[in-house]
Order: C-alpha cells, then structure tokens, then sequence
C-alpha cells in the first residue's frame, strides 16, 4: 500500500512537475511573441521616422537649390551687359504703332516671369529707364547711365524757363544767352 501511495504522489509530483513545464514554455512562447509584435512595432516607427526625415532633409535640400538659384539669377542680372542699341531703336515706345509692337515683345521677352514688372513694362510712362535698367546689371553702372543719356531724352523742345521768378526742373541746362 505504502508502495502504491508513493507511486501516486510520485506520479502527482511528475504531472505537476509536466505542467509546470509546459506553463513555462507557454509563457515563453507568449514573451517571444511579445517581444516580436514590439520589435515590429518600433521597427515600423523608426522607419516612419526614417521617412519623415528623409521629407525633412529633401525639403531642406530643395530650398537650398532655391535659393542657389535665385542667387545665381540675382548675379545674373548684376552682371548682365545688354544693348543699349534696344533701348535707343525702342524709345519710349509710344511714338508708332512699329514700336509699340516692339516694346511690347521686349517686355515679354525681359519681364514675363514678374505680372507687376511687365504691366508696368507694357503701360508705364518710364519704359526707356525700364529697358537701361534691365540692359545694364549693378556692375555696370556707368552704361546705364550712358543709355539713360542716349535713349531717354525726350528730343521734343525744351522746357521753357519761367521769368516770374519760379523756376522749372531741366535734364540739360538752357543757354543762359
């Protein structure tokens, strides 16, 4: 009997000791599974981070070529030599409908890119001081005003003088004689 009884505790003892095994294992297998639902989890916010930085940097990236680019434009046009020829042959281009026609495809050619620039180009009472500007860059200052010189003067009569006294702003001054 006695042998019988440890035989019962022994084989309560194994079943127990089986369970405890296999309750083991399972949270073993949970832990594991745990562990790779996290590592996916966090694998999938760093790569959305990744992402999110890689935007970041190409965003940064193409502001930098923006402002490469206008630069270059900016030095571009501070170094630009034209024709003051353009300018003289254009005139105020209100004399004819000839150069009203050229003075509207000069705008369109120089000032297409800026709506505000290209209606003043087109109705501006100024267009000859437009066109010296945008021929001559900052570099080249003394051309633009020698165009200024040559193509912005008005070859109408001058202005007459008052006598009273008053006096009247002139480009040229008038033969004292």
């Amino acid at each position: 009997m006695k042998a019988i009884k440890e035989k019962q505790l022994e084989n309560q003892y194994n079943l127990r000791q089986k369970e405890t095994l296999e309750a083991i294992s399972n949270i073993k297998k949970a832990a594991i599974m745990e562990v790779q639902v996290r590592r996916n989890n966090l694998k999938k916010i760093i790569e959305e981070m990744r992402q999110k930085q890689k935007r970041k940097t190409t965003g940064l990236s193409q502001k930098l070529q923006t402002v490469r680019y206008e630069m270059a434009q900016q030095m571009g046009k501070a170094y630009k030599k034209g024709d003051a020829g353009n300018c003289e042959k254009i005139g105020f281009g209100t004399e004819s409908q000839e150069k009203k026609q050229m003075r509207k495809h000069y705008c369109v050619a120089n000032f297409s890119e800026d709506f505000v620039k290209y209606q003043d180009c087109l109705e501006g009472d100024d267009f000859c001081h437009m066109c010296c500007d945008s021929e001559y860059g900052e570099f080249y200052i003394g051309d633009r005003e020698n165009c200024y010189k040559s193509a912005c003067i008005k070859n109408s009569a001058p202005v007459p003088v008052m006598q009273d006294g008053r006096w009247i702003w002139q480009t040229e001054l008038a033969d004292a004689n």
